[in-house]
């Protein structure tokens, strides 16, 4: 009933759906979030306190790199840059603030990007 047999192996296949040409104002392709340059995007979530956005990236170089980010689905884009194998995470606000936070969610201070 669940999708699984008495070993719990997964029954059920996967369904995929082909889409094409369609009128509308949507554009072809698009993209929730991204980010420029060898930043990487590994998360991108409703934060747990209900209050935003959460983008966490990291930095996979040696070096400290600049990144721009646009998650385009909020209409937000902002820039910064993280040390080497550095981890980052940021809260867009409701506003539309962006506010540079810990891996618990917590303001890392009062600044905003």
């Amino acid at each position: 009933a669940n999708g699984r047999n008495a070993r719990g192996r997964m029954t059920s296949h996967a369904i995929g759906a082909m889409e094409t040409y369609h009128p509308g104002e949507l554009p072809k392709t698009d993209s929730f979030a991204s980010a420029d340059g060898p930043v990487r995007i590994t998360a991108l979530k409703q934060a747990e306190d209900g209050n935003g956005v959460i983008v966490r990236l990291w930095n996979p170089l040696p070096e400290k790199v600049h990144f721009n980010v646009n998650v385009g689905y909020l209409g937000v884009s902002f820039q910064g840059e993280l040390g080497s194998y550095k981890i980052g995470s940021y809260r867009i606000t409701s506003e539309h603030k962006v506010v540079p936070v810990n891996l618990m969610e917590e303001d890392k201070d009062n600044d905003k990007i």
